[in-house]
């Protein structure tokens, strides 16, 4: 049947470690032994040393500010994001971030992989070095994104960014409750970004749970699931689907188990 797992915004002040590189900060929750979350909330000319994140695969949500990016052969290749802006990260890829915005600015962001996730770096060779070494890194701005696999009653906006990672976002009007689906072989990762989100799953869809702005819930494979709004104001989430193959198949619901 699958399970959902919530990570409140509240208990992550109980259960985090702060990871430090230059004058950049992050804050890392384990969620299993494959995923993990970081936040980076940064002050304006903050800047982090030269990492990457080992075997896994990075997903970022810019929540609020501007972002750098720098990587690529001798650093060279450099992008720019600003709030409701993605990027991806390809395992190995030698890259830092840097706030060059008049103001704080905070980054969701999701590491789906085996061993270490955050690993410090001299930095990128100046040729690039091997593929593995080299990686890649993919930009999805939040203004290009388009209508997404539809399901009664939500409303996504969703784009490919490779073969193995799609981002959605997805907005829903007060007292609105989607059909069931399940997201295939792919694992969710969604951040509550306004109102509240309620999900129901489980046997007969007995399980449920809620969450507000500032909450995350993690979505495992196959599992049949419904989502809603409860709440009086509209509700937009972000999200990450990491996985291969059809990434939304709509069901009549959950076996009664």
């Amino acid at each position: 049947m699958g399970s959902v797992r919530v990570i409140r915004g509240s208990e992550i002040s109980d259960v985090r470690s702060a990871v430090s590189t230059g004058r950049w900060t992050r804050k890392v929750i384990d969620v299993d032994d494959r995923l993990a979350i970081n936040i980076a909330r940064n002050e304006p000319k903050a800047i982090s040393g030269w990492h990457h994140h080992g075997d896994s695969v990075g997903c970022v949500y810019v929540l609020r500010g501007q972002v750098r990016i720098e990587w690529g052969p001798g650093g060279r290749d450099i992008a720019k994001l600003s709030t409701g802006d993605f990027y991806v990260l390809d395992p190995r890829t030698i890259h830092r971030e840097s706030n060059p915005g008049p103001d704080d600015h905070v980054l969701i962001a999701f590491a789906m992989g085996t061993g270490r996730k955050f690993i410090e770096a001299d930095g990128p060779a100046p040729d690039g070095g091997s593929t593995r070494e080299a990686g890649a890194l993919r930009v999805a701005r939040g203004g290009d994104l388009a209508a997404g696999p539809e399901t009664h009653g939500m409303a996504r906006d969703v784009t490919e960014v490779s073969e193995s990672v799609s981002i959605g976002r997805t907005r829903n009007a007060p007292r609105t409750i989607s059909g069931w689906h399940h997201h295939g072989d792919h694992t969710t990762c969604v951040y509550d970004i306004r109102g509240r989100t309620r999900i129901e799953w489980g046997p007969g869809g007995r399980e449920r749970a809620e969450v507000e702005a500032g909450d995350f819930y993690i979505i495992y494979p196959n599992t049949i699931h419904r989502e809603g709004n409860p709440g009086t104001d509209d509700q937009m989430i972000a999200g990450f689907f990491i996985g291969r193959g059809t990434s939304v198949v709509n069901v009549d619901g959950p076996e009664g188990g």
